[in-house]
C-alpha cells in the first residue's frame, strides 16, 4: 500500500486519500469478504454448517438468532469485514432475517476483529500481554449484553 504524506494543496490531498482508500478496499477488506464467502460454501457443501447450526441453536437461540449466526461470530472475532461478509453471504441464502442481522451488527462490532486488533495495534504498541485476556472478555461480554437487548429492541419495534 503506497503511503501519503499531506502536501497543502486539498484536491491533492483529497485524491491521495482516494487513492488510498481504495488500495484499503482492495488489499485489505477485499480479501476478507471472498475467505468469508469461500469459507461459507463449503461449510454448506460439506454439510459442516448443519452441524454448527445444530449444536449452536441452543446458544444463538437465547439471541433470537438461528444456530448459523455462531460462524458470523467466529469470523468476525478474526476479523469484521470477514464477520459481516458471512452474515451476508447467509442472509443471501435466506438463513437470516433484516430482524436477525439488525440484532447481529452490534454484537459483530463489540467482539469483532480482536486476533487482527491483537497484532495490529496491540503489540504494535506494546501493549502489556496481561491486558489482552480481560479486552476479549469485556468484548464479548459486551457483545452478549447487546444481543440480548437487541432481542427485546426488535421485538418492540
Amino acid at each position: 500500500m503506497a503511503s501519503y504524506a499531506p502536501t497543502g494543496n486539498i484536491l491533492t490531498d483529497f485524491l491521495n486519500g482516494c487513492k488510498k482508500g481504495v488500495d484499503m478496499a482492495v488489499y485489505s477488506q477485499t480479501p476478507n469478504f471472498i475467505m468469508a464467502f469461500i469459507l461459507i460454501r463449503v461449510l454448506n457443501i460439506t454439510g459442516i454448517m448443519d452441524i454448527i447450526a445444530n449444536v449452536l441453536n441452543p446458544v444463538m437461540g437465547l439471541f433470537g438468532l438461528p444456530g448459523q449466526a455462531g460462524v458470523c461470530f467466529v469470523t468476525a472475532w478474526l476479523s469484521i469485514p470477514g464477520g459481516v461478509a458471512s452474515m451476508v453471504a447467509l442472509a443471501g441464502e435466506g438463513v437470516f432475517t433484516g430482524t436477525h442481522v439488525a440484532i447481529m451488527i452490534p454484537m459483530l462490532y463489540l467482539m469483532g476483529g480482536q486476533i487482527q486488533y491483537t497484532g495490529r495495534i496491540l503489540t504494535v504498541v506494546k501493549t502489556p500481554t496481561k491486558y489482552f485476556f480481560p479486552i476479549y472478555v469485556i468484548g464479548f461480554l459486551s457483545s452478549i449484553i447487546t444481543g440480548l437487548l437487541m432481542r427485546i429492541v426488535v421485538s418492540i419495534f
